[in-house]
């Protein structure tokens, strides 16, 4: 008699297939490099065609109905945020910032979550560029903590990476103006007195030097950072790469020095790379 309460074992017909799987190798940094600058084209198209969008927009209701209000600010963020962008905007920096911490009793605050996407982030320097010396920055970098520095209505706030408030400060940064880094860095800085402390300016800022990435110039620079106790390393940056807040990007990498400390101890490995494309 056959025993009733034994079972059939049935193999999953699906188990065979897991050899057939190929795991896809991690790209490489060049090649995400060049996606980068695709992807960064197309943003600056979308968004330069989202402002055009706008302007015809509100050049019609002005013409149709003179006495509508329109909210200028909403309606351009809401053209130009791309939607993917701004869906998965909580889970970039910190998974455990987001909307639903914010709770009676959270240390988190609103203004918490909106300046944690604030600060772009380098990635470590895996693979030397091919246009390296004619398409890339060098900044030598400080010890500390990055930061974001807010200035508004005569009044300077700094903020770590995730949005956490340091301190506020008196600066002679001019509040309430906006302008591209680039040029406001190069033309305007030198217009206002934020290189010394006064009873105004109760912070040192100081703006990064850059150089082209020529041979010649960083052995100048890791020359001069070694006899700099507060250099840690190199900001690396692409000369088309845009600012992407809260992105890690292959066209802004660092190279941090040995024996240095700096909030960046993964960046450390990427010396030996750059020195072995130095001496080479």
């Amino acid at each position: 008699m056959s025993d009733s309460s034994a079972t059939t074992h049935i193999p999953n017909v699906s188990t065979h297939r897991i050899s057939q799987y190929k795991f896809q190798p991690s790209l490489s940094q060049d090649v995400r490099r060049q996606r980068a600058l695709e992807f960064q084209k197309k943003r600056r198209l979308q968004q330069v065609d989202a402002a055009r969008k706008l302007t015809e927009k509100l050049l019609k209701i002005d013409a149709e109905v003179d006495s509508v209000e329109f909210d200028v600010s909403a309606n351009y963020q809401a053209l130009v945020q791309p939607q993917s962008q701004y869906v998965d905007a909580m889970e970039i920096t910190d998974p455990n910032l987001t909307i639903g911490s914010l709770q009676s009793g959270s240390n988190v605050t609103a203004q918490t979550v909106e300046h944690q996407l604030m600060v772009m982030l380098p990635e470590p320097l895996m693979e030397i560029p091919l246009d390296f010396t004619s398409g890339w920055l060098a900044m030598v970098f400080p010890q500390g903590e990055r930061c974001l520095i807010i200035s508004s209505r005569g009044k300077t706030i700094s903020r770590r990476a995730h949005g956490q408030k340091i301190e506020s400060f008196l600066s002679c940064l001019p509040g309430g103006s906006y302008a591209t880094i680039q040029y406001w860095l190069h033309s305007k800085i030198s217009e206002v007195d934020v290189g010394r402390r006064t009873k105004a300016n109760q912070r040192c800022i100081l703006p990064l030097q850059t150089k082209e990435c020529t041979p010649d110039n960083l052995k100048l620079l890791v020359a001069q950072a070694e006899l700099d106790s507060i250099a840690a390393g190199l900001f690396l940056i692409n000369k088309q790469c845009m600012y992407a807040p809260g992105e890690k990007t292959p066209l802004f990498c660092a190279v941090a020095f040995p024996g240095r400390s700096c909030e960046m101890d993964e960046e450390a490995k990427s010396y030996a790379i750059f020195q072995a494309w130095l001496s080479s």
